[in-house]
């Protein structure tokens, strides 16, 4: 799996984005027993589907042994939200059809989103973004897709359903830095938002 970007950022966050261009065979083959165990994979029927689970896996294990922690597999909790068994480590996920993406974070929740920046972005823009937001984000498509997937990171961030992308996630630009809140009953908080641009893609993951 080619190692397209590896980043540890000053946050505290490690990052890791690989093209997937291995075989299902080969990602078992690495992956062992841990993926035996694994419901979502189980669950999956969908060949390319399955490829990008196992890829995940394959990434988060990578990324773990380099950090000299031992990988035992990923689970689901009651919400739907992936966590590592055994571990205390933070942990987010994003693939698309081409890369696979992991960021890991001692002690902080974290979210991350890899998106091609695309004109269908527009179409809703009104069902995802405030007046102010939209206003910030103006006519330029790289914001608009940022503006996009750290909205995306921030609801993995909460990892519960019932949220809504307008009414309870806010973006603002303060001294410099894009700052998300999340405004739910159970929970009122701030994060940052980091960027990362590769190839025609962007990378965000929030803090």
């Amino acid at each position: 799996m080619p190692q397209v970007l590896r980043t540890s950022h000053n946050s505290g966050a490690e990052l890791i984005v690989w093209e997937v261009v291995e075989t299902e065979e080969f990602f078992l083959a690495q992956l062992s027993d841990n993926v035996w165990e694994d419901e979502e994979f189980l669950a999956t029927k969908f060949p390319a589907k399955r490829l990008e689970l196992l890829a995940a896996r394959y990434a988060a294990k990578s990324m773990l042994s380099e950090m000299g922690l031992v990988f035992n597999g990923i689970a689901k909790d009651e919400h739907g939200k992936p966590y590592l068994i055994d571990s205390d480590m933070q942990m987010s996920l994003t693939h698309t059809s081409k890369y696979v993406s992991v960021v890991f974070h001692s002690t902080l929740k974290v979210g991350i989103d890899l998106e091609k920046p695309s004109e269908k972005m527009w179409r809703i823009k009104e069902r995802l973004f405030s007046k102010n937001e939209i206003m910030e984000i103006g006519d330029n498509l790289e914001v608009m897709s940022i503006f996009w997937s750290a909205k995306e990171a921030l609801y993995k961030i909460y990892g519960k359903r019932g949220m809504d992308f307008k009414v309870n996630m806010s973006l603002a630009t303060e001294k410099g830095n894009l700052i998300g809140r999340i405004a739910m009953p159970d929970q009122v908080s701030d994060h940052r938002v980091y960027t990362k641009e590769f190839m025609e893609y962007i990378l965000v993951w929030v803090l």
